[in-house]
């Protein structure tokens, strides 16, 4: 009767044991990666420290990121109220490119 007692709480401790190990590796199915590093997004000035506003607004913006980028969305406030979306539909790790933005005549944008 003991032997049968021994028996069970060592069976009944190896499967909770089974049992949290199995949960434990369940976090990551499919061997789906956490993200640790944060994006990297870098605006830069293309005209140099003054920008003539005829030429309009220019600059680049690069941004990468370890496993991927969903969206990049630059939102402009005060003179010039706007936002510029970017999506991506499928993994990109690295994005670069020059935007220039136009303003009509006498608009005030960059006064």
């Amino acid at each position: 009767m003991r032997l049968s007692e021994a028996v069970t709480a060592i069976l009944s401790i190896g499967s909770l044991a089974l049992a949290v190990y199995a949960c434990e590796t369940t976090r990551r199915i499919g061997g789906v990666q956490p993200d640790t590093q944060s994006p990297i997004l870098v605006l830069s000035n293309t005209a140099g420290d003054t920008q003539d506003i005829a030429g309009g607004l220019r600059f680049n913006v690069q941004a990468n990121d370890n496993l991927g980028l969903k969206t990049i969305d630059l939102i402009f406030a005060g003179g010039l109220n706007g936002v510029l979306d970017t999506i991506f539909h499928s993994q990109v790790t690295n994005y670069a490119v020059t935007h220039q933005l136009t303003f009509p005549a006498n608009s005030g944008n960059g006064g």
